[in-house]
């Protein structure tokens, strides 16, 4: 699976420095609010599909929990793909914007048979407790 949905306009969000002195302060003594975090998580995101959020993974959205679940899925598996393609050396070549999307659109029509999968193991895995 291609990791389509994760074009050059992938949003990084490094919280350090980014929140302002006062309002980390803040978030701090609050607990770190969860409301306010995805408030702040919601803007970073904006119309992307990924944020990787420095030093903490990623957040993913999608249409429907399950398109959100399969971005999720294929992110950590691609990331590995990636990392073992870098590692060998030579050029990686990306995705252009359209082949992005077109590979999104067909994404799209194919996260039910894994969601499907996912959802019975992890029904499976509930009954064993």
């Amino acid at each position: 699976m291609l990791l389509v949905f994760l074009p050059e306009s992938a949003q990084y969000l490094a919280s350090r420095g980014t929140y302002p002195d006062r309002v980390r302060a803040i978030l701090r003594r609050m607990g770190h609010h969860i409301a306010g975090k995805g408030r702040y998580l919601a803007r970073a995101l904006g119309n992307a599909s990924v944020v990787l959020l420095r030093g903490h993974g990623s957040v993913t959205a999608g249409r429907d929990l399950p398109e959100a679940v399969f971005r999720a899925v294929y992110l950590e598996l691609n990331a590995r793909i990636q990392t073992n393609a870098v590692a060998l050396g030579g050029e990686i070549e990306f995705l252009t914007d359209e082949e992005a999307h077109a590979g999104t659109e067909a994404d799209a029509a194919q996260t039910a048979r894994p969601w499907a999968l996912w959802s019975e193991q992890a029904q499976a895995r509930r009954a064993m407790r």
